[in-house]
């Protein structure tokens, strides 16, 4: 483990860039190493992170390595942290499975496998601390369900006109979202509209933008609306089939589920 923090603060110190007041190299896109050599606000002991846009998504320290996501278990964050845990001299990884993350011992040993939570540690001797319990993955699967469950009965009501255009009658979590789909005020609100099969129109726009989608979906999407649906050899199996993946991928990635 100190061998690995050594040669991180080594290739921290051949850079050229800053974190804040902190010291760092560019390690991948959006990706920078940093040197935390003196206490954290958060953290006694000095550590080396790997800071994926704002998150340090790895924090390794002289005796344990820390994972985190902010909340954003997607492929990129789970490529940066394994690349660290390949790097170590720890036999785990990062793996996914049904839609939910694991830190694991040893490739396809299922039997040293712990659900992933913010700052689950692994430590020199081996031992993990910090896992999230079983009962989340329970939890998460009869989630993942809902969410499901909600993405096609949101394309099944855009399909027969039910879903009308965006307005200040949404729900205004999902109305007052920023240029990228982000709600503004959170996303606790995405489990009441599972809960209640509340289909928010500036749900789907969100999730349209959230996932780059072009001007062609949107003006479908709002030709729908309007109660024009698409013509269904053309464009009427692009919009649905896209619709229904992008709300599923937009409500994974706001409750903190892979997307």
């Amino acid at each position: 483990m100190m061998k690995l923090y050594k040669d991180l603060a080594g290739e921290i110190r051949k850079g050229r860039s800053k974190i804040g007041d902190f010291k760092a190299k560019k390690w991948a896109n959006n990706t920078y190493l940093v040197s935390h050599p003196y206490s954290h606000p958060s953290v006694m002991d000095p550590f080396m992170a790997v800071h994926l846009h704002d998150t340090d998504v790895v924090r390794v320290f002289g005796d344990k390595i820390q994972l985190f996501t902010g909340g954003w278990k997607t492929v990129t964050t789970k490529e940066r942290i394994n690349r660290v845990l390949f790097q170590s001299e720890l036999d785990y990884y990062v793996c996914q499975e049904k839609s939910l993350w694991y830190v694991q011992r040893a490739r396809n040993d299922r039997h040293l496998r712990y659900p992933f939570a913010e700052g689950i540690t692994i430590h020199e001797d081996g031992h993990i601390t910090g896992a999230a319990p079983a009962s989340a993955s329970k939890k998460n699967e009869k989630l993942l369900k809902k969410i499901k469950k909600y993405a096609e009965g949101y394309v099944v009501a855009l399909k027969a006109g039910k879903i009308p255009l965006p307005s200040g009658g949404d729900c205004w979590g999902c109305y007052m979202a920023d240029k990228n789909g982000k709600p503004a005020f959170g996303n606790d609100h995405f489990i009441e509209h599972l809960e209640e099969g509340y289909f928010v129109p500036s749900l789907l726009m969100n999730a349209f933008k959230d996932r780059g989608c072009g001007s062609l979906y949107f003006q479908l999407a709002t030709e729908a609306m309007r109660g024009k649906p698409p013509d269904k050899e053309r464009f009427g199996g692009l919009l649905y089939e896209t619709a229904e993946r992008s709300i599923r991928r937009f409500l994974k990635k706001g409750l903190g589920l892979p997307s």
